[in-house]
């Protein structure tokens, strides 16, 4: 049975017609239960707002290449975090699986296979947490394996089974303090390549509002592995200043695969050699967004600049 697909939309239009194209791609989405969430305005929404939250619901209530689509819209505000919790609860009580997708991820022709694949695949085993379709294009030095584990999680395009959602921690708090308390703050962090224990304290400071950093957490301390394609199924469109939680720019360009994915590592442990060298990427990643920050801030004026640094 094929697992039921869930995409979150809001207030893009162009994005969400997008995603359906690249879903209409796959062959396996015909016959999938689609279940479109679509969130209401806020209450301040302005008029612009409001015209392009009409215009993404014309294009969901107008797609009509699917057989068992299910559309719901609020007439409230969610946010994404509370639409996606809530929405991946209802759909995994109801299936006890399900593929995530929000409304600036393109799928590759060849995704739901992916996914329904490791589903299947590793249903029976709770040492797999989640399935990911996205992989950053890192440098490997020696063969690439098709298909790798992590004690990680992407957000971009993922899927997992009831089982696993039903330990998803939604207290920031819990999370931080248990990875604290198990002195595991570097690992979860990747050598201290990236920020993530800083979005756990951010999401508690309520800086943020981010549902996958308190997932990728759950999966972290509950020592499950994602699997990861060498290359990806999917490419994020959204880092075209149009959405609520992205930005302008993807400092570096993908690897897409351009066939199927069809081999599943049994051992299940995590690839460690890749998890150096995604170190190594991050810590790349991190100097060019410090450079770019940097130049953005000298392209400022002179008072300008002197906020950014008071701040």
């Amino acid at each position: 049975m094929l697992a039921p697909i869930c995409l979150f939309v809001f207030n893009r239009p162009l994005h969400t017609k997008k995603v359906l194209d690249s879903l209409f791609t796959n062959k396996e989405a015909k016959d999938s239960v689609i279940y479109i969430f679509s969130d209401g305005p806020p209450e301040d929404a302005s008029i612009e707002i409001l015209e392009s939250i009409n215009l993404t619901r014309q294009i969901i209530n107008n797609e009509n290449r699917f057989q068992n689509l299910k559309i719901f819209e609020s007439k409230y505000n969610f946010g994404l975090a509370n639409s996606i919790i809530k929405g991946v609860t209802e759909v995994c009580n109801l299936y006890g699986n399900v593929i995530v997708l929000e409304d600036d991820i393109i799928l590759s022709p060849y995704c739901l296979k992916y996914f329904n694949d490791a589903l299947e695949f590793y249903k029976n085993s709770n040492k797999i947490g989640a399935i990911c379709a996205y992989s950053y294009p890192f440098k490997y030095d020696s063969e690439m394996p098709e298909t790798y584990f992590l004690n990680y999680n992407s957000c971009w395009g993922w899927a997992t089974w009831k089982r696993s959602w039903d330990n998803f921690e939604h207290d920031s708090i819990k999370l931080y303090n248990a990875i604290k308390q198990n002195k595991s703050i570097s690992k979860f962090d990747f050598d201290d390549s990236c920020n993530h224990m800083e979005m756990l304290k951010d999401h508690i400071l309520r800086k943020n509002n981010s549902w996958a950093i308190r997932w990728a957490a759950t999966l972290f301390l509950n020592g499950q592995l994602s699997l990861f394609p060498a290359k990806s199924l999917v490419e994020n469109i959204g880092f075209d200043g149009s959405g609520v939680h992205s930005s302008n720019s993807l400092p570096y360009t993908i690897n897409k695969a351009n066939n199927f994915v069809s081999f599943f590592p049994n051992l299940e442990i995590e690839n460690i050699i890749i998890r150096k060298s995604l170190v190594v990427f991050f810590r790349k990643i991190r100097k060019l967004n410090k450079i770019t920050r940097i130049k953005r801030i000298l392209s400022y004026s002179p008072m300008k600049i002197l906020s950014k640094i008071i701040k």
